[in-house]
């Protein structure tokens, strides 16, 4: 029975420096089970080195004094572990003892490990749930049916700002509910587990008695006696201020995304790996000729029939298949309506960009018409930038096949340089500064001026020299059509209008 409550005996002898002990606690200690008698210096080597001065003291007074005296100490085992005592020893001890060499002096010592250990593990459990209750800001309640009082854990108490020892009634804490819908949902939720046992779960905004505002998660569950009826409800409390402001904050900022990309002028379409539509902004329900005006959450190829097989459909397949992204323009919704398609592969599908190109398609072959054009025609066309802070010269951004003919020079040699390259020691130096000054002006111009080729062979031209402007009004470009003057004595200028 001794060894199962983790209990040994001992009897101080008379010369006061062995004691004999029990079985147990010679085996527990690693003495010889066979020899009953141990001095004190043996016993004392057993104790760890920081306890020995507690000992001692103990047994000094059970000793000398003639007093009981209890102690706890820790002392390595046969196992070279260390395990935790307390010993109760004194003038006839707690154990009567009719040996005639003990000195009057007797008593018990127990084995406190399991105690001690267990201790140190609730404590540490304390600790790590309060600080868990601090992290995750949550705490326990109860409400008593009887008292009709609620009360809670510290942390709860914290997070309402009530002093631990206040308990305060639930029409107190149920009125503290700021919105009157969200109230009247806790209130139903709160008296039905009451009523009939179900659990509730709610999140509302919640004054604290400081004053101050935030968003409480309330969860209740019934507690029942042995009869099946409610006799209190026990639950969790938590803050979760933070979290609702972070949805809120995500979702300002889904609204706030979602209002940028319908103010695009592109068309935009989010789609999962199986064609369920995720994201569809306005401007690609115009673009798609979309039949509803909300197709999120449906399938694409079920909504858009006619994509099933088409190019659209194919480079889809691509972009999920390899990961990356794919292009293609062509006429997708409607005839003679051009669109340019890129798609880019996500981890939850792919994101879709339409951009209609149907009059941008028209200008670049209205563009190369007009290339064409003036190719043929034998007069210099010749087109600079307007002059601007970081290039205060005119620069030639394109010039017709005639350039090369009139002047020998290749169309390259040209480009991104200044017409004044084809001046040379005759030019008319106030005819420059006129055109200029007309360029300065930012007005039209026409003079005679004498020009090199690319041989060093002089040659004179007529031009005319006009600005182009852009929607805004700001020039952009100059334009020049040049003719040799023995062609301008024997033609009319051609007159060209610029857009």
């Amino acid at each position: 029975t001794n060894d199962l409550a983790g209990l040994g005996t001992w009897v101080i002898l008379s010369d006061l420096r062995s004691v004999r002990a029990s079985q147990y606690m010679r085996r527990i200690l690693g003495f010889s089970e066979s020899e009953d008698v141990v001095t004190i210096d043996a016993l004392r080597s057993r104790i760890v080195s920081e306890d020995q001065p507690v000992f001692d003291a103990a047994f000094h007074r059970a000793v000398t004094e003639n007093r009981m005296a209890e102690v706890e100490f820790r002392a390595v085992d046969a196992s070279g572990d260390t395990r935790f005592f307390r010993a109760i020893t004194g003038p006839n001890g707690a154990v009567p003892e009719d040996d005639k060499d003990a000195g009057g002096i007797s008593g018990i010592i127990q084995d406190i490990t399991d105690l001690r250990q267990n201790e140190t593990a609730l404590a540490q459990s304390r600790k790590l749930e309060r600080l868990a209750g601090d992290v995750a800001r949550i705490g326990g309640w109860s409400f008593d049916l009887e008292t009709r009082e609620f009360s809670g854990t510290r942390d709860t108490m914290k997070l309402v700002a009530l002093h631990s020892e206040n308990k305060q009634s639930i029409d107190v804490i149920t009125h503290r509910f700021l919105d009157q819908k969200e109230r009247a949902h806790f209130e139903q939720s709160f008296w039905t587990c009451v009523g009939t046992g179900s659990r509730f779960d709610q999140i509302a905004r919640f004054l604290r008695f400081d004053g101050k505002e935030t968003w409480l998660r309330m969860i209740g569950e019934a507690q029942f006696d042995a009869s099946g009826a409610v006799v209190s409800i026990h639950g969790a409390l938590q803050d979760v201020n933070e979290l609702i402001e972070a949805q809120n904050a995500r979702e300002e900022s889904r609204t706030l995304l979602e209002k940028i990309l319908d103010s695009l002028g592109d068309g935009f379409v989010i789609h999962d790996h199986d064609g369920t539509i995720q994201y569809m902004n306005c401007r690609a329900y115009g673009i798609m000729d979309a039949p509803a005006h909300n197709l999120v959450g449906g399938n694409i190829w079920e909504n858009f029939s006619n994509l099933v097989g088409s190019q659209f459909e194919q480079v889809v397949n691509e972009a999920l298949e390899t990961g990356e992204s794919q292009t293609f323009e062509g006429e997708v919704w409607a005839c003679e309506q051009w669109i340019s398609v890129a798609v880019h592969p996500t981890s939850a599908g792919v994101a879709i960009y339409l951009r209609d190109t149907t009059e941008e398609r028209a200008s670049r072959m209205r563009l190369r018409l007009l290339d064409a054009a003036i190719s043929q025609i034998r007069d210099v066309v010749l087109v600079t930038d307007a002059p601007c802070a970081d290039h205060p010269g005119t620069r030639v951004v394109y010039v017709n096949d005639a350039f090369e003919s009139m002047t020998g020079y290749a169309k390259d040699e040209i480009m991104s340089q200044t017409p004044f390259m084809l001046q040379g020691p005759e030019t008319e130096c106030d005819r420059l500064e006129e055109i200029r000054q007309a360029i300065a002006d930012k007005r039209s111009i026409r003079t005679e001026l004498t020009n090199y080729r690319k041989d060093g062979s002089r040659f004179s031209v007529e031009m005319d020299i006009s600005p182009l402007f852009d929607a805004n009004g700001t020039c952009t470009h100059f334009v020049s059509v040049m003719r040799t003057s023995g062609a301008a004595a024997n033609a009319r200028a051609i007159p060209i209008r610029w857009r």
